[in-house]
């Protein structure tokens, strides 16, 4: 199931800070690992102490069973159950990526990670791109997930504007079923 949580403060930066600090570590999938969002993810959880752990999605077509170890015994050394999955939204990676392709990179690697090592929940921003395919993912093995949404339900549409609009942030989550806001 999908929680969904309003965060108390407008814009994107305390939210992000605030995901990466109630996890037990990030995974970050990206193209763009200099986006404010993710310089501001690995600073959060580099001072926390944290690992920051990044999907470059320039380098990998799938996800190698080797890769999936790597990535697997980081979370096993740091006793990683809840996981922030965060990364570029669809602004970054329309030019590589459709939401359904960034959906099956996340899915892959996840899929073969949670069989080495298995997660309890998953923490998003709720952002497009691979923030929603985390949820995604969560959902599609039954697992718990976590949207803590930005004040307003502020989201990124693909063009890049940012919009609030509550109806309209949870609408983009598939299964959700709408009768549940009104």
């Amino acid at each position: 199931m999908i929680y969904f949580q309003e965060h108390p403060h407008t814009g994107y930066a305390l939210r992000t800070r605030d995901n990466a600090l109630l996890s037990d570590g990030t995974i970050c999938f990206s193209v763009d690992f200099k986006s404010p969002g993710s310089i501001l993810t690995h600073k959060t959880c580099y001072g926390a102490g944290k690992p920051f752990i990044r999907i470059d999605l320039n380098e990998y077509e799938v996800m190698t069973e080797r890769q999936a170890m790597q990535i697997a015994a980081e979370l096993m050394e740091y006793d990683i159950r809840v996981l922030n999955i965060a990364g570029n939204s669809m602004p970054h990676l329309r030019s590589k990526y459709t939401q359904e392709g960034v959906n099956a990179k996340v899915a892959d690697c996840m899929n073969k990670v949670h069989a080495l090592w298995p997660l309890i929940s998953i923490r998003t921003g709720g952002q497009s791109g691979a923030d929603i395919s985390g949820n995604i993912w969560a959902e599609s093995i039954g697992m718990d997930s976590v949207v803590l949404a930005p004040k307003g339900w502020m989201f990124r549409l693909d063009s890049g504007k940012d919009i609030c609009n509550e109806q309209a942030f949870m609408a983009r989550f598939p299964g959700y079923d709408m009768s549940d806001l009104f």
